[in-house]
């Protein structure tokens, strides 16, 4: 699955990863590989993911939205 996390004047990361947690409205939202359609609004939370490195990196977020289609994740801040 490629994540793609951007703020409107930078690309923050991008790269192939197996699963990502966002802070969604009605709680954490762990996505995988091959999930459904969505397009959710995000709250302040932390989003989580495995770099290529397979090291967790941690972003602390204030809002944003996150749209899964095509098994891409894009995350808007």
């Amino acid at each position: 699955m490629k994540l793609v996390i951007v703020k409107i004047d930078e690309k923050i990361f991008e790269g192939e990863l197996k699963k990502v947690e966002v802070p969604a409205l009605d709680g954490d939202m762990v996505i995988y590989p091959g999930h459904l359609t969505f397009l959710s609004p995000l709250k302040k939370g932390v989003v989580k993911y495995l770099n290529e490195k397979d090291e967790e990196v941690e972003l602390e977020i204030e809002k944003g939205f996150v749209e899964v289609n095509n098994n891409e994740t894009i995350i808007i801040l």
